[in-house]
């Protein structure tokens, strides 16, 4: 009968015979985690011993190369959505509560507008075309806002990222300006205002 426990690292593996017999063999597995325990079992044979070894090394092996694989497929998304949910989650712990909300309401619109880009497809026109919106619907103000947030964005990934592209750099700021609330009298009312203003007067 052998027995077969894993731990250590992995650079091979070897069989020793126990101080409890010649009949019990214990196996160690080198991995890149000291002390990690990843199995134990009986055998009768020592080849059985090394085939299992073997095969818990394949597997081992096979996880690190998937998680390597899902580590490089994140690192290589650039796409806007992705890239924007992780400059919120640093702005989290350098902006207030209403700055965040600002920025991702910001960007939340953005990706409505243009879709789920990489972040290098963004061109100029998009984004002037996002903040004219803007302008119309709301006031010069809130596109202003806008493009300040973008703009923060994009000089993000410039620093964080090493990405060169700012699809603002060539957009101007609005004037300033808000969208007047027009007040509406009724007759009645404007004829009331009226009769009293002449009243005043004499």
């Amino acid at each position: 009968m052998f027995v077969i426990i894993f731990t250590g690292y992995i650079r091979g593996s070897f069989i020793l015979p126990s101080v409890a017999g010649p009949i019990s063999y214990f196996s160690t597995i080198e991995t890149n985690k000291p002390h990690k325990w990843l199995g134990s079992g009986t055998f009768k044979y020592k080849d059985k011993v090394r085939e299992c070894v073997k095969e818990e090394k394949e597997k081992l092996k096979t996880s690190q190369s998937k998680s390597s694989f899902n580590r490089e497929n994140e690192e290589q998304d650039i796409s806007f959505w992705f890239l924007a949910q992780k400059y919120l989650k640093n702005c989290k712990t350098n902006y207030d509560r209403k700055t965040v909300h600002e920025k991702k309401y910001c960007y939340k619109r953005f990706y409505k507008a243009v879709g789920n880009l990489d972040v290098t497809e963004i061109q100029p026109p998009m984004i002037l075309d996002f903040l004219d919106d803007r302008a119309e619907s709301r006031s010069n103000n809130a596109a202003k806002k806008d493009r300040k947030n973008l703009k923060a964005f994009f000089r993000w990934l410039r620093k964080m990222h090493g990405i060169m592209h700012d699809p603002t750099a060539p957009i101007e700021k609005k004037p300033h300006s808000k969208k007047s609330v027009g007040l509406y009298l009724s007759r009645t009312s404007s004829e009331s205002c009226l009769q009293r203003r002449v009243m005043i007067g004499s």
